[in-house]
């Protein structure tokens, strides 16, 4: 009880694990910022001041991702447009 069946499979390693899982991530938020970029058409009306603040808020998003990657930073509590 407890074992694992062998299944003929070696065990996935970390770098692995870690590039199967993040390729389609960053594809995925690659997509939605494009997805952002679409709001700019003249079917929408925004201000600079909402432009602004979107584009902090992903330039935020990224600084924060670099932190976490150099292990210096956390995740963020989200994004509000007021």
């Amino acid at each position: 009880m407890g074992k694992k069946a062998n299944t003929g499979k070696r065990e996935e390693t970390k770098s692995e694990k870690f590039k199967r899982v993040v390729i389609p991530r960053v594809n995925k938020a690659l997509k939605a910022i494009e997805l952002v970029g679409n709001q700019s058409g003249s079917a929408y009306a925004y201000t600079e001041k909402d432009v602004d603040v979107i584009i902090t808020a992903l330039h935020d998003a990224v600084r924060a991702v670099d932190s976490r990657y150099k292990g210096k930073g956390k995740a963020d509590a989200g994004f509000r447009l007021t």
